[in-house]
């Protein structure tokens, strides 16, 4: 529930003209109202034509660890949302779990040395040049992890490692995309909560204001409006 509730606010504060540390105030101010923890490291991201990580971020917490650059969201933008919290202590290992999705990373330059790893390279380039790939999607997935060693290891590729929270603890995971639109902030995709997600807890009554608040209003809702208040006008 803290972490849709949590998801819920982003949607409605993510407008032109907010900075990025005033969500994450928020949803640092939701975590601790819920008594859980937001995990370490997870981000949001605005989205660009073939860029899913772009230059403005929203970290969930304000943590000067992360360095996290202030910025200040503007109209026509798109952004990734993530929200994670944990029951536990929010610092996610990694184990023995071995990754198989990766993204290419365009601005690192070096030649590969062993043939599979060239072979790999040249199917990323070819099939994925922009955008996360899975092992399985290049073809023979054998020769493909005899390859991706050398290519993580030199920064042609990045992976997305399997992370792990304590034993016992709970992870809940909400991740949709906004469009800051004329009408507002608009969530197009995402999942709501299930009917049996509840808590006993409920938010601040400063979150509160803010979750009640109507994040997106469509234009054609707006000129119907626009219309009836001219008619009671008329009327009047």
């Amino acid at each position: 529930m803290a972490a849709h509730e949590a998801a819920e606010i982003a949607v409605r504060m993510i407008k032109p003209g907010v900075t990025n540390s005033a969500v994450s105030a928020e949803l640092e101010r939701v975590a601790a109202t819920y008594g859980v923890k937001a995990i370490v490291g997870v981000t949001s991201h605005q989205l660009q034509q073939f860029v899913i990580e772009g230059p403005k971020k929203i970290a969930l917490q304000r943590d000067p660890e992360s360095k996290t650059p202030s910025c200040v969201f503007a109209a026509n933008e798109a952004y990734a949302i993530d929200v994670c919290f944990s029951s536990g202590d929010g610092k996610p290992r990694e184990t023995d779990a071995r990754t198989t999705i990766f993204k290419r990373t365009v601005d690192v330059s070096y030649h590969p040395k062993g043939k599979a790893s060239i072979k790999l390279l040249h199917d990323v380039k070819a099939k994925h040049p922009t955008l996360p790939f899975t092992l399985r999607s290049l073809g023979d997935e054998r020769d493909a992890k005899l390859g991706v060693t050398e290519l993580v290891k030199h920064g042609l590729i990045g992976a997305y490692p399997v992370n792990f929270e304590r034993d016992g603890s709970v992870v809940a995971h909400f991740r949709f995309t906004v469009l800051l639109l004329p009408g507002g902030t608009q969530k197009v995709t995402g999942l709501d909560a299930p009917e049996f997600v509840k808590s006993e807890k409920a938010l601040s009554p400063e979150s509160a204001v803010i979750r009640a608040s109507i994040p997106y209003v469509a234009k054609a809702k707006k000129e119907k409006a626009a219309t009836a208040a001219t008619a009671d006008v008329v009327m009047t």
